[in-house]
Order: C-alpha cells, then sequence, then structure tokens
C-alpha cells in the first residue's frame, strides 16, 4: 500500500513538472555557454598552460637530476690480452733457490677486455646565482598566468553581456514583427475597400497604388524584421552551442525601472568602478605590464660580463659488466664521484642581448600606453552610456505620452463613427499610427536595454 502512495505522489510531481511551461533563465543559458563556447574553453586551456609554465619556472630554481646509462658491445676491444714468456720473466727477477718457472713458456697476465662494457651515471646541476633571471622568470610567467585568467574572466564577462544583448532583441523583434503583422492585416483592409473604391469609380488609380506600395513596404519590413530576429537566434545559438534552441523559451528579465534606478547613480561612481584593477580589462592590462617588467629584467640578466654560476655534482661507474654482478666491481675502482662549480657567461653575441633589453624596454612603454589609453576609453564609454541612456529615457517619456494621445484619440473617432461625422478608413489609418509609434517605443526601448548591458559590463557591475 506504501509503495502505492510512493507512486502516486511521485507521479503527481512529475504531471506537474511536464505541464508546467519551460523557461531558460540567464543563469541557465550562460552556463550552457560557459561549457559549449570555443572561446571560452581555448582561454581556459591557455589559463591551465600558463599555470604550468608558472610551475615549470618555479621547478627551476631546484636544479635537474638526470641520469643516462649505456652497454655496449665492441667486437674487437681496446686492450687486448697480455702475454709474456718465462725466459723474459726471469731475466728481470732474482728467483730463489730451489724455484723455477720453466722454460720457454709462455704465461698469460691479462686475458684482455670483455666484448661488454657498462657505463651509467647519476648528475644533478643547481644553480647557484642567475642574476635574478630565474626570479623574473617566475614573475614574468606568474604575471602571464593572471593575464590568461584575467582574460577569461573578460571574455566571460563579455559573453555574459551578449547573450543578454540577443535575448532582449529576440524578445522585442518578436513584439515588433507581432505589431507589423497587426498592422499588415489593417492596410489590408484599407487596400481593399481603396479597390473597391476604384473600381467604383470614387477614388483615382494614383491614390489606389499609393496604397498598394504602402502595403509592400509594410511586407518589406516584415521581412527585413524577422531575418534580424532569425539572424540574432542563429547567433545565440553559435555562441551557447545549442543548435536546438527554441526562442519560446527565453525569456527576457531586464526592466526599465532597474535602468532608471541604475543610472540615476553619479557617473563618477561607474568610473570610479571601472578603473579598479578588480576589473577583468584592467586586472589584464596591469598584469601584462607587469610581464613586460619581468621580461625586460630577464634580458638584463642575459646582458654581458653577468656570469650564471652552478653546481655540478655526478657519480658514475662503468665496468664490464653491471654493479654487484662483475667480481670485485667495488674494488677495480671503476666508480666515480665530483663535485664542481661552473661559471657560464655571454661575452659577444652581435648586441643581440643589448637588442633583447632594448626590445623588452619598448614593450613596457608600449604596455603603459595601452594601460593609459584604455582607462580614457573606457571613462569616455561610460559617459556616453550613461548620457544615451538618460537621453533615450526621456525620449521614451514623450513617445509613451505621444502613444496615450493617440489611444484617446482612437475612442475619439469610434464616437465619432458611430455618430456618423467619420468613417473606418480614418479609424484604421489612426491605428496603424497607433502601432507605428508602438513599434517605435519598442525599437528605443531595445536601444535603452542594450546601451544599459554594455554600461554594467564596461563599469564591471
Amino acid at each position: 500500500m506504501k509503495k502505492i502512495v510512493a507512486f502516486s505522489v511521485i507521479l503527481m510531481i512529475s504531471i506537474s513538472l511536464f505541464s508546467a511551461p519551460f523557461i531558460l533563465t540567464k543563469d541557465a543559458l550562460v552556463s550552457a555557454i560557459m561549457l559549449n563556447n570555443s572561446d571560452i574553453i581555448t582561454l581556459q586551456q591557455k589559463a591551465i598552460q600558463s599555470d604550468l609554465d608558472e610551475k615549470k619556472a618555479r621547478a627551476s630554481r631546484y636544479g635537474t637530476l638526470e641520469a643516462t646509462m649505456g652497454y655496449q658491445y665492441m667486437a674487437e676491444p681496446l686492450i687486448g690480452p697480455i702475454i709474456t714468456n718465462t725466459d723474459t720473466i726471469a731475466s728481470q727477477i732474482t728467483l730463489p733457490a730451489g724455484v723455477s718457472i720453466g722454460e720457454n713458456q709462455f704465461i698469460t697476465l691479462y686475458e684482455g677486455m670483455e666484448n661488454y662494457q657498462f657505463s651509467s651515471e647519476l648528475s644533478y646541476t643547481l644553480p647557484l646565482f642567475t642574476w635574478g633571471k630565474i626570479s623574473s622568470s617566475i614573475e614574468l610567467y606568474s604575471s602571464l598566468k593572471n593575464v590568461y585568467h584575467e582574460q577569461l574572466r573578460e571574455k566571460s564577462e563579455e559573453i555574459i553581456s551578449e547573450a543578454s544583448s540577443l535575448i532582449s532583441t529576440i524578445y522585442h523583434l518578436n513584439t515588433i514583427i507581432a505589431l507589423l503583422q497587426e498592422e499588415r492585416k489593417i492596410a489590408d483592409q484599407i487596400l481593399v475597400i481603396a479597390h473597391n473604391s476604384f473600381n467604383a469609380g470614387m477614388s483615382t488609380s494614383l491614390s489606389y497604388k499609393e496604397s498598394e506600395l504602402q502595403f509592400f513596404e509594410l511586407d518589406e519590413s516584415i521581412i527585413t524584421t524577422i531575418y534580424q530576429k532569425e539572424e540574432a537566434l542563429s547567433a545565440l545559438k553559435m555562441l551557447s552551442g545549442m543548435e536546438s534552441l527554441d526562442e519560446a523559451i527565453l525569456r527576457d528579465e531586464i526592466t526599465l525601472e532597474e535602468i532608471a534606478i541604475f543610472v540615476s547613480q553619479p557617473t563618477k561612481n561607474f568610473i570610479e568602478n571601472a578603473l579598479k584593477n578588480d576589473n577583468a580589462i584592467i586586472g589584464a592590462l596591469e598584469n601584462a605590464e607587469s610581464a613586460s617588467i619581468a621580461a625586460y629584467k630577464v634580458a638584463q640578466g642575459s646582458l654581458y660580463g653577468k656570469p650564471d654560476l652552478a653546481l655540478h655534482v655526478s657519480v658514475g661507474y662503468g665496468g664490464s659488466r653491471l654493479p654487484f654482478i662483475e667480481t670485485d666491481w667495488f674494488g677495480q675502482d671503476d666508480y666515480t664521484f665530483n663535485v664542481s662549480i661552473g661559471m657560464k657567461s655571454v661575452l659577444f653575441d652581435g648586441k643581440k642581448a643589448f637588442t633583447e633589453a632594448n626590445k623588452a624596454l619598448s614593450e613596457i612603454k608600449i604596455q603603459k600606453a595601452k594601460s593609459i589609453d584604455t582607462k580614457r576609453k573606457i571613462s569616455l564609454q561610460i559617459e556616453q552610456y550613461i548620457d544615451e541612456i538618460h537621453s533615450d529615457l526621456r525620449l521614451l517619456s514623450l513617445l509613451n505620452q505621444k502613444s496615450s494621445i493617440l489611444e484617446e484619440k482612437t475612442l475619439l473617432i469610434e464616437r465619432e463613427i458611430k455618430e456618423g461625422f467619420s468613417d473606418n478608413v480614418k479609424l484604421m489609418t489612426h491605428q496603424i499610427a497607433l502601432i507605428t509609434e508602438r513599434i517605435r517605443v519598442e525599437q528605443l526601448i531595445l536601444k535603452i536595454k542594450i546601451a544599459y548591458i554594455s554600461l554594467r559590463h564596461i563599469a564591471n557591475i
């Protein structure tokens, strides 16, 4: 019985979930973009690579441990057998009385090298002094790592803003398409009336042709707007990697109220916030400048007459067989142990080192100029966006007032029709004018929203 009740509850929940309309929120869309967008994936991998480059630079502080091993076969060993005659030995030494080594006999003193030769070495090299090149390299790669991470954050924010703009564009273009289609229905009725009037001789051919031209212009606007909407939807699909994205599940969550509240702040607050180093754009520029300074330090450390010092320790063994296998391997003294300190310095390379240093110094100046110019452009763009939004909000207020007057006029024309002082053509012409104003309102709202989204992005909010 309990199983039946539990199944019933699950079934009821499932039915309610499937019956509710699915809405793709901006957060869900952003999550899909982060997973599927190729630019984001590329920057993520570059950030990972930069992390590895920094670790590699840090690892150079601890030196290098290397091992080499070889096993060689020699058809003709370097040292062959050593054989002597007993007579030769007897002539060179005095033997005790009664001792004889024989006469004219050959004795093998050394059988010669074996055909196989084993060699091995374990060496460790540790940099002792490098004129700061290692520390500067770590600083360089650390700054580059931060640049890639900031670029990834900036690209993510840029894509989020682009997605928001596309969602608003699709939403308002759909509204405009619906208004144009409504306007077309009214224009179709006017065209029918104009055609009947022409056939009845109540209007001229020129008047009818003008009505036809207006009808075609309306069709052209519908086709153009539908294409713009499909283009925006395709861009959103490409951005998110969701090829089966349905525009019906998209929702524009931006309101004019939040925009009005947002831009009511002083302009200097936006600029100050945008120029903070937690802004991805500013952070990337500052880290790029730090990287150029570190690269200059590396180049300075590589100038002539600045030797690098390193410690080298090696342990080696060589013999005819592997250690511990060869007879009396330790007693044969085939092992080596060496400790040395080396120095290396470039004395002349055709002024290549000077060229690299000057190039690095030039890069510092370039990065500083970029930073100054970008900050100036950010400040100007913020001012432009705020001025644009304030101006468009005032214009929107005027258009809304105009639309309200046109709606009141609609009621007056309808009353005139009832009283016989006007006709349906006048009413329909007025309705077209009212719809045209509503389209202008939608276009202006879309323009305000796109400026608002851009402002939030550049102001780092």
